[in-house]
């Protein structure tokens, strides 16, 4: 009986801890991309866009975004794999290492992709809005190149 209840408190407890984590991780994120989109669209306000500029901006973005499901998904199915390796009774050094290469390529390939689009788009501006980004940027390029970081380096993956 003494067992019951001490093994029952415990998965209570464990329980109650683990849901309270994850429950919270979904606020943070979205609360994040709502505050970048608000200082996304807080910059291209104040670049003051022609029509054109903003119709070629519009293209560049819609195919960056299509551009990063990709990318993101085949990223998720090698993290995937990656635990497919682990939950096995039997793997090797070659294997794990093998499965972060891969994921990191596809990280680094992301970073890349995201670098070329907002060289894209700064090349639709003139030089008096590429000042106004540089400075706008500046701020934003920092606080997303820190949560990158964050998720990069902070995952779990031992």
């Amino acid at each position: 009986m003494k067992t019951t209840l001490i093994a029952f408190v415990s998965l209570v407890l464990f329980s109650t801890l683990f849901t309270g984590d994850t429950a919270a991780q979904p606020k943070k994120l979205m609360r994040m991309d709502r505050e970048r989109i608000m200082d996304h669209d807080r910059i291209m306000d104040k670049l003051n866009l022609t029509d054109e500029q903003q119709e070629k901006i519009e293209a560049l973005r819609l195919h960056h975004q299509k551009e990063m499901i990709d990318l993101k998904a085949d990223l998720e199915k090698k993290e995937i794999d990656l635990e497919e390796i682990k939950n096995k009774d039997n793997f090797t050094r070659s294997e794990i290492i093998a499965a972060v290469e891969n994921i990191n390529k596809i990280k680094n390939e992301i970073a890349l992709k995201a670098a070329n689009h907002r060289m894209d788009i700064y090349e639709q501006l003139t030089d008096e809005q590429k000042e106004i980004w540089k400075e706008k940027k500046h701020h934003f390029g920092m606080e997303h190149k820190r949560m990158f970081l964050h998720k990069r380096f902070h995952q779990d993956e031992w």
